[in-house]
């Protein structure tokens, strides 16, 4: 297995967390190392390239584009569909997150499992944050019908407590000098349909560690994958 160090740190939680449950999310969010913490979101040149790769590539099961706004407050989510007007109330629970870094390099994936569940009751007014959200989203099934989701979403909000103002080359979140509207990047990896059996878990945790690799790679051609371990 070429990345046990992540599968044997992951693994345990992630059957712990009852891999059963048909609510559990679970994803690898690519971003940059910053200080020995992880930001998860990228510069628009990172982003771009990784858009023109995947749309190079003919074999996808699935492509789909949305557009979105997402109302939150507390541990709840309004996300409402602007092309449909469809909405859709989710409580989120953290399960756990563990971050690893790219040795010799400025990359970092954050490892998230969280469950989401329906929540009723209406927002109206009285929301602490709101963002906007454009995504495309790739789909890949291999030939054991393990699927992932490559999400690679705009985000614009006003939230600037949220954001972390840094002048970087890796990252860029300066609000726009005349809306102060800040726009983020992010790209991320989500396991769908994940197997209940250990051993077939680990094959996924290493595939997607693999596949986060390849993503990085298309970010920035430069880093040395020959010697690339994360850490």
């Amino acid at each position: 297995m070429i990345h046990a160090h992540v599968v044997n740190n992951v693994l345990p939680m992630l059957l712990q967390a009852d891999v059963s449950d048909p609510s559990l999310e679970f994803e690898f969010r690519i971003g940059v190392n910053r200080d020995n913490k992880h930001v998860s979101h990228v510069n628009s040149q990172f982003f771009t390239n990784v858009m023109k790769k995947l749309r190079t590539n003919k074999g996808w099961r699935g492509v789909s584009h949305s557009r979105t706004k997402d109302y939150f407050m507390k541990d709840r989510r309004l996300t409402i569909n602007t092309d449909t007007n469809e909405e859709l109330s989710i409580r989120k629970k953290k399960v756990f997150s563990k971050t690893f870094a790219l040795k010799n390099s400025p990359f970092s994936v954050r490892i998230a499992c969280s469950k989401e569940s329906k929540a009723s009751g209406d927002f109206g007014d009285d929301y602490e944050f709101m963002r906007s959200k454009d995504r495309m989203s790739f789909r890949h099934v291999n030939k054991y019908d393990h699927a992932w989701d490559y999400d690679l979403t705009v985000v614009n909000h006003e939230d600037s407590l949220k954001c972390v103002d840094l002048d970087d080359d890796h990252y860029d979140n300066m609000p726009n000098a005349q809306t102060g509207i800040h726009t983020q990047h992010e790209v991320e990896l989500e396991v769908k349909n994940l197997p209940k059996a250990p051993n077939e878990i680990a094959y996924v945790i290493d595939s997607s560690m693999m596949k986060v690799l390849d993503i990085i790679h298309m970010m920035d051609p430069s880093v040395d994958m020959t010697s690339s371990k994360f850490i």
